[in-house]
């Protein structure tokens, strides 16, 4: 009974499909956010009746279209399109924020919102009008309006609210969080994966931490039928002041761990870029793993075309390789400054692929430097620079490598650059560490800062 009121709270609330009203409780309110995407199958089989009933009787292309366009409305009665409507007056009213608060509860629709209203429905008309309607089409669609809810209920669940009434808030205060953003989680990978196996190239964007959860389905549901689906893995690394359990740490271990699974990761915003348009052009499961915040901006020159599991050389001389990834090449960039005004040679790569690593880079590296420096915002566990040393160690064992990861500890919440000076994954610590361990400036190796400080660039 309690799973059929939740069902109802969620169809009151969100559709205009009569339903028995039950009375909100504790009870029925914790998971009433998982019932969204049952509105998004109502919406799907709306979808799919018109397109339906269009081709059985032959209807003309503009009469379709406008059914398709409006079939969702219906089945909605316009609940999110009167939001929609509300932010685009604050929006376009370039006011304070306490007069944007107060247009969102006008009830009056001002000229902006009918323009945007106007907009959105053309361009939503059009889009069925261009849509093939073949099974593979409906059923698409049909998962799209499921996604749409589900990501709906997880942003209410995740996110910080504009403000504290209203039915978000609502929802948001009744429900069990930390298990209403697993559910939908999980559906979404769900949803994403079907999308995949229809034929299209789903991109699902999620917190590192957050997609731990879903480890199952991107396993069984993702990469065992190799699907072409994109993983978007945002505030991947130490992520700050959100609590130990939200830093993005493991997501190079467990998602390499996975067959059919490869995992990509950016130096800076136009590789990101870069790599977002070589993935969508990928036909096998592809993460793309990059931290929070603002994207790097540095050591932009270096821009060589992305090639399935190839590295970039940035810098390169002898002696000492630092090998970074991701968010560490920046850091691996800074080591290389300080090393070089102690006369120290030094080449700097950009792994890019944390699986599969470049071999052939690695070997290139290994056979003209006597240190190879691994640099990554992982746990090292499981990570690249243990998979690069394994590779390393059995192909040239003369050549020592010195991996520089997050200890196999939970990370607690603080500062980032606290956080990293005290990790040791900083440019000082690092250097620190090459010291104390004998790597440069001792016998160990024989590295030491050489007279000639010529570089060469790659």
């Amino acid at each position: 009974m309690t799973l059929l009121e939740t069902a109802a709270v969620a169809f009151a609330m969100f559709s205009a499909v009569p339903v028995p009203q039950p009375v909100w409780n504790e009870k029925n309110m914790r998971y009433a956010l998982c019932a969204f995407p049952l509105v998004g199958v109502v919406c799907g089989l709306a979808w799919w009746g018109w397109a339906a009933l269009a081709a059985r009787l032959s209807f003309p292309l503009l009469l379709r279209a406008a059914g398709l366009c409006l079939a969702p409305v219906l089945v909605t009665g316009g609940i999110h399109l009167d939001g929609y409507a509300d932010t685009c007056d604050a929006l376009a009213s370039c006011a304070a924020p306490e007069k944007k608060q107060e247009i969102l509860k006008d009830p009056h629709c001002g000229a902006f919102a009918v323009i945007r209203l106007c907009t959105y429905f053309t361009a939503y008309l059009g889009l069925c009008a261009a849509v093939d309607c073949t099974p593979r089409a409906v059923l698409c669609m049909g998962l799209g309006f499921v996604l749409e809810r589900a990501l709906s209920g997880y942003a209410i669940a995740a996110f910080p609210l504009a403000k504290n009434t209203g039915l978000a808030h609502t929802f948001a205060t009744g429900a069990d969080r930390t298990a209403v953003r697993r559910a939908l989680l999980v559906l979404c990978a769900l949803a994403a994966a079907g999308m995949a196996a229809a034929g299209l190239r789903p991109v699902v964007a999620v917190y590192s931490s957050f997609l731990q959860r879903a480890y199952d389905q991107v396993l069984h549901d993702v990469c065992i039928q190799n699907l072409p689906v994109l993983f978007a893995v945002d505030r991947a690394g130490l992520v700050g002041s959100d609590g130990e359990t939200h830093q993005g740490i493991f997501d190079y271990s467990f998602l390499t761990s996975i067959p059919n699974m490869s995992v990509m990761a950016p130096k800076n915003l136009w590789e990101l870029r870069a790599m977002l348009d070589f993935a969508m052009d990928y036909g096998s499961p592809l993460a793309i793993r990059y931290p929070r915040g603002e994207a790097y901006r540095g050591l932009k020159e270096f821009r060589q075309p992305i090639s399935y599991g190839v590295g970039e050389m940035l810098y390169e001389e002898e002696d000492i390789a630092l090998l970074a990834v991701g968010s560490m090449v920046s850091t691996g960039e800074h080591v290389r400054q300080k090393l070089k005004a102690e006369g120290y040679r030094c080449s700097l790569a950009n792994g890019r692929f944390v699986k599969p690593f470049d071999r052939k880079m690695v070997s290139r590296l290994a056979e003209r430097h006597r240190l190879i420096v691994t640099m990554e915002e992982n746990v090292l566990q499981g990570g690249y620079g243990l998979a690069v040393t394994a590779f390393v160690h059995e192909n040239y064992p003369e050549v020592k490598v010195l991996n520089i990861a997050i200890p196999d500890a939970y990370v607690e919440h603080g500062n980032v650059s606290i956080l990293r000076e005290g990790l040791g994954i900083d440019s000082d610590s690092i250097i620190g560490t090459m010291k104390a361990g004998g790597y440069i400036g001792q016998e160990t190796l024989g590295i030491r800062p050489a007279p000639d400080r010529k570089e060469a660039w790659i």
